[in-house]
């Protein structure tokens, strides 16, 4: 009887001992989450980060509306794509559901429509400066450009954007692909850790559990690449991402072509062509194995699929996350796809005056 006291008042201590290392956790974990893959909130601490050392826009005021322009996106659930609710600020205009392109003109006789994930959005810029608005400076005014870019979108939303629009002969359609196919290929290596016993206990149980003593205890242990990047999973990841990257930039490039409008894929800068400097990689604040997620599947791409290959045009320094660029990284895209993409269509058109 007396042993199975002691047991039992054993077992009330040992469980009050854990619900007391549970409510500690939980605080530590709620204040350490594991950051994002595309973390960008280096970029609004107290002082400018890097990429904003020369930015004359940047002010407590400024990244308060940049705060804001993440906030209320609309799912179109059934349509498979996102809009924004309006938003009438200093720096940060939203319309109709878009960024608002600056430069537009009434005269237009044709419109390129920009569309893919959230570098095309600008976020950490001002209106004037996301690449939209940089190409709309190269063009003129006898094309709009259009701002259809939605955080995180893949190839398969963008094409039920491109389902939503009035396209008309002459347009074109500019993707800008790449980052959420890499970003993929890292999110299924994450959810994929434990798969082998060889990966370790923090890896096996992580996902497997609520306790947040475990998710404090392997919180370190997380922050490390996921060990799927670094054997053979990796090929199996990265064919996975390209086999549905292959279908709907197809599936795009099919339904541009009935509708007798000139599309263009456009594989997007990323800061990962040459090792990070540790600068880089605090500025950049991504996740240990993103970049290896980002050169597999860079690397994978056909020629055949893309029709500009940005990868290279963009310096590191300039990047606020693995595909977020300053105005001085959305100048140097606008002007690659003017100069690679704009002008040489514009040769082809005989009698078609400048854009």
């Amino acid at each position: 009887m007396k042993r199975a006291i002691r047991l039992f008042l054993t077992f009330v201590v040992a469980l009050a001992a854990y619900a007391l290392a549970e409510y500690q956790a939980v605080h530590w974990v709620v204040e350490h989450p594991l950051p994002e893959i595309t973390d960008i909130q280096i970029a609004f601490g107290d002082v400018p980060s890097t990429p904003y050392r020369d930015s004359a826009y940047w002010s407590p005021a400024f990244l308060d509306e940049v705060r804001v322009s993440f906030q209320d996106w609309i799912w179109h659930g059934n349509d498979n794509y996102m809009t924004r609710s309006d938003m009438a600020g200093k720096w940060i205009n939203f319309r109709d559901g878009i960024r608002v392109t600056r430069g537009q003109s009434k005269d237009a006789t044709r419109t390129i429509w920009m569309i893919g994930n959230s570098a095309l959005i600008g976020h950490e810029l001002p209106d004037q400066y996301t690449i939209p608005s940089q190409l709309q400076a190269l063009v003129g005014t006898q094309a709009n450009v259009v701002n259809l870019g939605m955080a995180g979108a893949n190839t398969s939303q963008a094409l039920a954007r491109l389902h939503s629009l009035d396209l008309h002969k002459g347009d074109i359609v500019l993707l800008m692909s790449g980052a959420p196919e890499s970003t993929d290929i890292f999110f299924e290596a994450d959810r994929q850790r434990g798969a082998k016993l060889s990966d370790g206990l923090c890896n096996l149980i992580y996902w497997r559990t609520k306790s947040f003593v475990v998710q404090w205890a392997c919180h370190d242990t997380m922050l490390q690449t996921p060990p799927g990047l670094l054997d053979e999973r990796l090929q199996a990841y990265t064919a996975e991402s390209l086999e549905f990257y292959t279908r709907t930039v197809t599936q795009i490039a099919a339904y541009t072509h009935d509708k007798d409008v000139t599309f263009v894929n456009i594989l997007q800068p990323h800061p990962y062509r040459e090792s990070l400097s540790p600068d880089d990689v605090i500025n950049i604040g991504h996740r240990a194995g993103v970049e290896i997620a980002f050169r597999s599947f860079y690397a994978s791409v056909p020629a055949k699929l893309v029709t500009l290959n940005l990868a290279d045009v963009v310096p590191s320094t300039y990047f606020f996350n693995s595909a977020h660029v300053n105005e001085h990284g959305t100048a140097l895209i606008a002007k690659a796809i003017y100069d690679m993409a704009i002008m040489p269509l514009q040769r082809r058109e005989l009698g078609q005056s400048e854009f």
